[in-house]
């Protein structure tokens, strides 16, 4: 068994992407966005693990055809390194994204995988 199945409980195989990145203080960075404007569609799950020393808030947003983002979880990630599932909302959506947000004055790291 792999370290990857014994953190996540996910066959490696599985992990469609995975990426390393750093948010600037008092800004965000984009981890997923998919939109779909004709069906809406189901989101995805996802683990972050913060690598950095501030914590980081991870927000799965979505939207409306018509109309601003909207908030549908906030999520908490400690900068303890340890990986965080975030499970997608039971809704489908015709905009949806997942945002790591910086609210610090360093800057901020960390990994997604979905």
């Amino acid at each position: 068994m792999s370290d990857l199945e014994v953190k996540i409980g996910v066959n490696p195989a599985d992990v469609r992407y995975t990426a390393n990145f750093k948010v600037a203080p008092n800004d965000g960075y984009v981890m997923y966005e998919k939109n779909t404007p004709i069906i809406p569609e189901i989101g995805v799950n996802i683990t972050v693990i913060n690598t950095g020393r501030e914590e980081m808030e991870v927000h799965y947003e979505w939207a409306p055809p018509f109309g601003g983002w909207q908030c549908a979880s906030t999520t908490i990630i400690p900068p303890d390194g340890k990986p965080v599932y975030i499970a997608h909302p039971s809704n489908a959506f015709y905009y949806q994204r997942i945002i790591a947000y910086n609210k610090k004055e360093s800057t901020a790291f960390g990994n997604c995988e979905y």
